[in-house]
């Protein structure tokens, strides 16, 4: 695989869920695994699973939203690009990565009706921590489940 693409469940996901099925059904080659633990272990996994591999594409879906947006901060040349779904950016301390932006690839789905996730939040972090990207703002709640199956994520991905 050239370009590995992940998928990054949220907090109580798993690689059995819906978001999970859907992308194994589109890109079959998708690592899936997953994730126990904060987001310290969370990440430790993570940074396992892609040790050998460079140019990274990674899809993140809430808490994993956040595991995509500091695998790009932590390692901007393995990155390829990030795709963030109602991502909790929030719940990290990103100042350790002081003014530094990731300038990769970055397209971001946010829903109005998401009660889990602020998007104000999302939007302001996302100005400060990604140098280039797209920020969409949907018709749906924080599990983005017609929006994720509306998305074109053949034209997307770039692998």
């Amino acid at each position: 695989m050239n370009h590995p693409l992940l998928f990054l469940h949220g907090l109580e996901g798993n690689s059995q869920g819906f978001k999970a099925i859907f992308l194994r059904n589109i890109f079959p080659e998708i690592i899936i695994q997953d994730y126990s633990g904060d987001l310290d272990e969370r990440m430790e996994q993570l940074i396992a699973a892609t040790n050998a591999y460079s140019n990274v594409s990674l899809i993140g879906s809430s808490f994993g939203g956040t595991m995509a947006m500091r695998y790009a901060m932590q390692f901007p040349q393995k990155t390829r690009q990030i795709v963030l779904l109602a991502p909790a950016l929030s719940i990290q301390n990103w100042e350790s990565f002081g003014s530094h932006q990731f300038s990769g690839y970055a397209t971001i789905y946010h829903g109005r009706q998401d009660d889990i996730v602020n998007m104000r939040d999302t939007l302001y972090l996302a100005e400060k921590l990604i140098r280039y990207f797209a920020f969409h703002v949907v018709d749906d709640d924080h599990r983005l489940q017609s929006t994720v199956q509306n998305i074109d994520w053949k034209k997307l991905i770039h692998t």
